[in-house]
């Protein structure tokens, strides 16, 4: 899309812009040129090349396909044994016969939304991204905001995020970091440059007021406008709660009937209630992003408020299970 804007001279992020946002091994280049902190990182296509990483960094690593999303391919490396299997997966899902493997930092993880208007950068929203449990790996099974944290460190992440904004080179558009924030300081894994998937276009609209659908067509005809201008109705905290197999029936179970939606819709601070799964299909597994079949989210006063509602409504959802 980037690049058929630019032949045709339409407002665009650019071609450059698009490739360091979707490219992971040309966006970590871009992050050391910038001095966006981050993970040490390299990119890899043999087992020759990963095993010399891995003799030169401690486990555990995480390997990545170069150009995929969703957490496909994506595996954390715990034990040697792991290496081979794990570069073959990335592989798989990579379109650029590369992957990147680096190395692991430990803390939350926090999405971030902004929109850059003219090279100005305003932050929508923050929120934790909660993950599933192993053997499950970088998988949100929760978005939460407000963050736990002080202002020092909130300034940290905020200046993280915009090293990376401006080492993409991304002036108009809307940028989605997602950043680590480790013992030793924030460390940017990726970014954007896009609506990000996940409802996080819900997170930012409930906590900022701000819809980055409106932000991406008004940029996309090229229209001047004020950030702060857009902005509509707001909540202090939000809470996005998936609904996967880990709290139904395991993977592969054929689903008869689900029930309750218009009940957890009902319940107080529910902004949305979703659901893609079907009577007459299995539950998927829970092997990447795409397998979160269901998700409610709610608004509160506070962060707990948000989560105990979100969770409260999606207990109410029932599903019936067939015989396999």
């Amino acid at each position: 899309v980037a690049k058929t804007a630019e032949a045709l001279g339409l407002p665009g992020i650019g071609s450059e812009c698009a490739y360091f946002a979707t490219n992971k091994n040309a966006m970590r280049r871009q992050f050391e040129q910038h001095g966006v902190p981050t993970t040490v990182s390299t990119k890899i296509s043999t087992p020759e090349e990963l095993q010399a990483f891995a003799a030169a960094h401690p486990l555990p690593l995480v390997i990545k396909p170069s150009d995929c999303s969703g957490q496909r391919g994506t595996t954390k490396i715990e034990e040697v044994g792991q290496l081979l299997p794990a570069l073959a997966d990335a592989l798989h899902f990579s379109t650029d016969g590369m992957a990147i493997v680096e190395t692991f930092a430990e803390g939350p993880e926090i999405n971030i939304t902004a929109v850059v208007n003219r090279g100005e950068i305003t932050f929508l929203s923050f929120s934790e991204r909660v993950t599933a449990a192993p053997p499950h790996f970088g998988i949100a099974i929760e978005h939460a905001a407000p963050l736990a944290i002080g202002n020092a460190e909130l300034d940290a992440l905020r200046d993280a995020a915009a090293a990376s904004i401006r080492a993409i080179g991304l002036n108009d558009g809307i940028a989605y970091p997602q950043v680590i924030l480790s013992p030793h300081g924030p460390r940017v894994l990726e970014i954007a440059a896009r609506i990000p998937g996940g409802f996080m276009r819900e997170v930012a609209l409930a906590l900022s007021g701000i819809d980055l659908i409106e932000v991406a067509i008004l940029q996309a005809l090229g229209d001047r406008f004020e950030v702060d201008a857009l902005r509509g109705p707001s909540h202090p905290a939000v809470n996005v709660k998936f609904i996967t197999e880990l709290d139904t029936a395991p993977a592969g179970t054929p689903v008869a009937a689900i029930t309750g939606l218009d009940t957890a819709l009902a319940c107080t601070g529910i902004s949305k209630v979703y659901m893609g799964l079907n009577a007459g299909q299995n539950i998927p597994a829970l092997t990447s992003s795409a397998a979160r079949f269901g998700a409610v989210i709610a608004n509160g006063a506070t962060r707990l408020e948000a989560q105990t509602r979100a969770r409260k409504a999606a207990s109410t959802i029932r599903f019936t299970y067939a015989a396999s």
